[in-house]
């Protein structure tokens, strides 16, 4: 399986500087307005990261801050997802069951995608963007666990040659990514979470 090169991602990554501060400035903006609304942290982050697959910026943070209305208006966090429109069945609602009733968050992008709005700057983030500059298939970079760990080693290597996190790498090939294919949307959102909070 060929995968893109260190060096070509270290180009994408360099493409994207300016945005490597992605997650740390989401979990600053996170952190302000949960403390400003009375409203968990490490829930919050867990809603929002559940919700994110094929969710844009703003429809994933807007549909999060609708789960947390919700739960007030309910008393109970066991089955909020089911008072949230908007929400996709299998992709969403299921997930957040789950999570409802154990506190798990399934799925490796989407716990990392929590880890990283957390502030870990070691979780790596790989959804179909990252698919896209890697050069793999997003369904091998699901299922295979040697694929999924060789694309973490060629972020990890990129973040080692240009002294970033492993999180920065990602943020910042993301947006090359994802801006060449949504230049329009994407500067019309900015891309940025505390753009909608």
């Amino acid at each position: 399986m060929r995968m893109t090169s260190v060096d070509k991602l270290t180009q994408l990554a360099l493409q994207g500087e300016e945005w490597k501060g992605w997650y740390d400035t989401a979990h600053i903006s996170i952190t302000e307005w949960c403390l400003a609304n009375d409203v968990d942290l490490l829930h919050f982050v867990a809603v929002l990261a559940i919700i994110s697959p094929r969710m844009s910026v703003g429809k994933n943070v807007s549909l999060a801050k609708a789960y947390f209305v919700a739960l007030k208006a309910n008393g109970s966090e066991v089955d909020t997802h089911r008072h949230v429109p908007g929400l996709i069945g299998k992709t969403h609602r299921r997930a957040l069951e789950k999570y409802e009733h154990s506190g798990t968050i399934d799925g490796r992008k989407t716990k990392a995608f929590a880890d990283a709005l957390l502030g870990n700057g070691n979780a790596i983030v790989l959804d179909t963007h990252m698919a896209t500059a890697l050069g793999v298939n997003q369904d091998k970079l699901t299922k295979n666990k040697r694929v999924f760990t060789k694309a973490c080693d060629r972020v990890t290597a990129v973040a080692k040659r240009l002294q970033w996190t492993p999180a920065e790498v990602q943020a910042a090939i993301w947006t090359t990514v994802y801006k060449s294919t949504h230049t329009k949307k994407f500067l019309e959102s900015n891309g940025r979470i505390e753009d909608y909070l």
